[in-house]
């Protein structure tokens, strides 16, 4: 569940960020990261875990922090899950577009109107989905996570040999802040550890042991993709990694690229659509109807008003909405703690001081200083 929640739309802004920072610079951000989002997840599942009421973060939030705290995770949730859903859109029409390019499918629009087409039919997809029930859900993630990770390591098989360990070197520390909101968007699954801990039985040791590698496995596979990506197409890596490979793999090695796509959106459209939909129901009073409408327009509207480059909108959320989430995961964690006079050992509150330095600074930097 959680390997297939995080795996999505972020892995194909890696490699281009990646590049502009320097493939090492950007692999030790990866690892600096994936440890900070590791502790963080890990502490959301003890937060759950010790709780005696089932909650999202924004409950959790209320419980330890007052309404104050509840008001800013509902808003910053809204905000994050609206603009994952937006990036899925832009990006699963951007990989349907290339595999109509390979299959020679005529287009009987305009290029900028294929564009419009193809994310009112996943958007429609995703609406039709989304209003049933899903049952099943964690037996139905977890076999598609399984196929995804089988594509993903079938293409580094095949691409592999055509890597140049020339283009996977570097240090452009000028631009050392560029991956940062966009990693942090890539590793987080932290909207499910609720999830995860219940369908668990809050069971301490299982529940940990299951978000520690839920978590890494993802860290792992960016850092493959990333680096068979930069290594076979150099400079001519592409904003969503794939395109730039034309001309350079054969098309069938391009198409499986091209699945692997459309399954992470796919795997991870659907279950933030029905998380938002159901945090708009459940949390806000909203009638079942409305909070599916409004989840399964509003990307398809922001789309129409023109946000379209998904790796400005992918680095923001990460940085600030994202951001928000785990600096209040943090004060919460401190709080129960507190509550239950439990002692903190030194190199966790530590850890758990830069951490919340390093997010706050983050926030403070995309909002007022920094672009992606």
């Amino acid at each position: 569940m959680l390997a297939g929640m995080i795996i999505g739309a972020g892995m194909f802004a890696i490699p281009f960020l990646f590049l502009q920072a320097g493939f090492l610079l950007g692999a030790i951000e990866l690892v600096f990261l994936a440890a900070c989002v590791v502790i963080l997840h890990l502490s959301y599942a003890d937060i759950v875990i010790r709780t005696d009421e089932l909650h999202r973060l924004p409950g959790y939030a209320n419980i330890y922090l007052g309404p104050w705290a509840r008001i800013i995770s509902l808003g910053s949730m809204v905000a994050s899950s609206v603009g994952t859903l937006l990036v899925y859109l832009l990006l699963g029409s951007r990989f349907l577009h290339e595999a109509l390019r390979i299959g020679n499918v005529p287009s009987f629009v305009p290029e900028q109107g294929s564009a419009l087409l193809l994310v009112l039919i996943l958007a429609g997809i995703g609406a039709f989905i989304t209003y049933f029930p899903i049952r099943g859900e964690a037996l139905v993630n977890g076999v598609l996570t399984a196929i995804l990770l089988l594509f993903i390591s079938f293409l580094f098989y095949l691409l592999y040999p055509m890597v140049n360990l020339v283009n996977a070197r570097g240090l452009a520390v000028e631009n050392a802040a560029l991956p940062y909101g966009v990693l942090l968007f890539a590793l987080w699954g932290g909207i499910v550890i609720p999830d995860i801990a219940t369908f668990l039985g809050k069971n301490p040791l299982r529940t940990r042991i299951a978000v520690f590698v839920g978590t890494l496995i993802p860290a792992i596979v960016y850092f493959l993709f990333s680096f068979v990506i930069i290594g076979v197409s150099g400079a001519r890596t592409s904003q969503e990694a794939l395109s730039g490979l034309f001309g350079i793999v054969p098309d069938k090695t391009l198409l499986i690229g091209i699945v692997i796509g459309l399954l992470a959106v796919f795997t991870s459209f659907i279950a933030v659509g029905k998380t938002l939909q159901l945090m708009l129901e459940l949390d806000l009073g909203v009638p079942r109807v409305v909070s599916w409408l409004a989840g399964s327009s509003v990307p398809v509207f922001l789309y129409f008003l023109g946000f379209t480059d998904f790796i400005v909108i992918i680095a923001i959320i990460g940085a600030t909405a994202i951001g928000i989430d785990a600096a209040l995961i943090l004060l919460v964690f401190y709080r129960m703690k507190r509550e239950h006079n439990e002692r903190i050992p030194w190199y966790g509150f530590a850890a758990r001081v830069v951490i919340f330095c390093i997010v706050l600074g983050g926030i403070g930097y995309h909002l007022f200083w920094g672009s992606p």
